[in-house]
């Protein structure tokens, strides 16, 4: 086993010596063909948010969310209903 790459051969055949490594607090990738196909991590707690940025597994925002409060996100009619509404903009589309 490389560093902190497994194949997957050697994961199928070493299980336990691998389980051993990711209950120490390892983090593994397997590998197929020498490409990452999994990532093996322990249970634990939940990291924060900075290290799971760090390690891929969260996309920050590209923009502020406050920033979707302060739009109107379907037009306002002049006293319609909602249902009239939506039907106006399906018409529009058309």
């Amino acid at each position: 086993m490389d560093n902190n790459h497994v194949g997957l051969r050697q994961l199928g055949q070493n299980v336990s010596r691998v389980m051993e490594r990711i209950k120490r607090g390892e983090i593994l990738v397997v590998t197929e063909f020498g490409k990452p196909i999994a990532r093996i991590s322990p249970m634990g707690e939940p990291r924060s948010l900075e290290e799971a940025v760090a390690v891929g597994d969260v996309t920050p925002a590209k923009e502020d969310w406050r920033d979707l409060l302060t739009n109107d996100l379907v037009p306002q009619g002049d006293g319609e209903s909602a249902s009239e509404t939506l039907q106006r903009l399906r018409q529009d589309e058309r």
